[in-house]
């Protein structure tokens, strides 16, 4: 929906600038058409942007698990990665449980955040994510509207505490998603794996759904003349029987071990 609203405002925009610029009187005039259409893009997304701004702030303080900001916000990210002319491709979706799940993944750039939320259009997921992105405009008010979690470093009393904010979301039947490198690798390598990020999963006794990201690393390369491809793949689906009597350094080690042959192959830096 986010998409076709988009390409309509796009177009109406488009014919009002060329109108007024008289790029179509004056015989099609090629750098006119190209301002025109400079123009309502930038005017579209513009426009976006203040209807993502109004929308957070009238749904501020209501149910952060209300499936109906999760659909918008789902629809516009599906837009985005179109904008971006990101070539998503996924396999493995079905391993999805049908109850809440904690979702590990490797960490390439932010936008493994848009690539995984934008494939859950009909569940509501919540990330685990850097505290500074909570401030941002417009995106931090969406951010927290959505019940996102906050967290600073995996390795202090914030990072206790997202833990805790995240085992009472997925006690409320919410999916939680973590990244346990702790910050973006920015390339294909992955970065060490920290284990306190497993006790989300390890202490409720949650299935565990395993994905790899490959590619995002490569968002805006060539933009927006050149597409990239990016791949997600999920499973397995690891059960609390498959990691009992482990610790969260040894369920951390398997994990990454499973994750890190697909995020790195053919890896190009």
């Amino acid at each position: 929906m986010a998409t076709l609203l988009y390409l309509i405002a796009w177009a109406a925009f488009f014919v009002l600038y060329g109108w007024l610029l008289d790029a179509f009187v004056l015989g099609w005039r090629a750098g006119l058409l190209v301002l025109a259409l400079v123009g309502s893009f930038a005017t579209a997304f513009a426009g976006l942007l203040l209807f993502l701004w109004v929308y957070a702030l009238i749904r501020r303080n209501k149910d952060p698990f209300n499936p109906t900001d999760h659909r918008v916000v789902v629809s516009v990210m599906r837009l985005l990665i179109r904008l971006l002319r990101l070539r998503v491709d996924v396999s493995g979706l079905e391993k999805t449980p049908e109850g809440p799940f904690v979702l590990v993944s490797n960490h390439q750039t932010l936008y493994d955040i848009l690539v995984l939320k934008a494939q859950f259009k009909n569940r509501r997921v919540v990330f685990i994510a850097k505290e500074e992105i909570f401030s941002w405009p417009v995106i931090g008010r969406w951010t927290r509207l959505l019940g996102n979690i906050p967290i600073t470093r995996m390795a202090d009393r914030s990072a206790a505490k997202a833990i805790l904010e995240g085992i009472k979301a997925y006690e409320q039947g919410v999916p939680v998603i973590i990244f346990p490198e702790g910050e973006r690798s920015h390339s294909p390598k992955m970065r060490p794996f920290r284990s306190g990020a497993f006790k989300l999963a390890m202490r409720p006794k949650a299935d565990i759904l395993v994905a790899s990201l490959r590619g995002v690393h490569r968002t805006w390369r060539g933009w927006p003349f050149v597409s990239q491809n990016v791949q997600i793949r999920f499973g397995p689906l690891l059960k609390p029987a498959d990691y009992q009597g482990m610790n969260s350094a040894e369920l951390s080690e398997q994990v990454r071990e499973i994750i890190r042959p697909h995020a790195e192959e053919h890896s190009e830096g």
